[in-house]
């Protein structure tokens, strides 16, 4: 493998690795080999091997799978930088395995790790929106969702100082502002 390249958060996209991974492990502040990004904290890639063998861990080789790098980009979001196309991103995580054979071999996800969660998502999500808004039959787990929302970080930049709500036309007729007072004030109170 290469001697003396070092990669960064930005190769990967992923806010775990960001602030609780590469910090930890961070040797220095510079230009990362792998996307270019500058001033970001550094890394040697192999000193990432515990945290990419776990997640290697829940798929088993498949000749009819993706590679690795597909999967992590499609399941887990990583190698979102432009520059982290599908070569650079195996190059990365041939470093940090320090295995260039594994990149190349195909994968499918273990049985182990199929889950209905996404089907009683999906059935939760369309019962909310199309058929019963207020009080769900589907039951969710709460604690679960608890912690997911737990991690959904959002930049305060980002998002909008005006905030609108929206309603179901039931005719052709636009609503005006005026037919509910008190649905507007709340709406023009909030979007203050």
């Amino acid at each position: 493998m290469a001697k003396g390249m070092q990669c960064c958060a930005s190769c990967f996209g992923d806010r775990g690795l960001r602030e609780q991974v590469i910090p930890t492990f961070s040797n220095a502040i510079g230009t990362c080999s792998f996307c270019g990004t500058e001033n970001e904290n550094l890394v040697e890639p192999s000193s990432l091997r515990d945290s990419f063998e776990l997640l290697i861990n829940i798929y088993v080789q498949d000749e009819n799978g993706k590679t690795l790098v597909d999967w992590f980009k499609d399941d887990w979001g990583m190698f979102t930088h432009p520059r982290m196309d599908h070569a650079n991103s195996c190059m990365l995580l041939a470093e940090i395995l320090d295995n260039g054979d594994i990149v190349r071999k195909k994968f499918s996800p273990s049985d182990l790790c199929q889950s209905d969660k996404l089907d009683l998502w999906s059935a939760f999500k369309s019962e909310l929106m199309h058929e019963n808004r207020f009080f769900p039959e589907i039951k969710m787990d709460v604690g679960l969702l608890s912690d997911l929302l737990n991690h959904l970080v959002i930049d305060p930049s980002e998002v909008s100082k005006t905030w609108y709500r929206a309603r179901m036309q039931r005719t052709h007729e636009p609503y005006t502002k005026d037919i509910n007072p008190a649905i507007n004030i709340i709406c023009y109170a909030a979007a203050a």
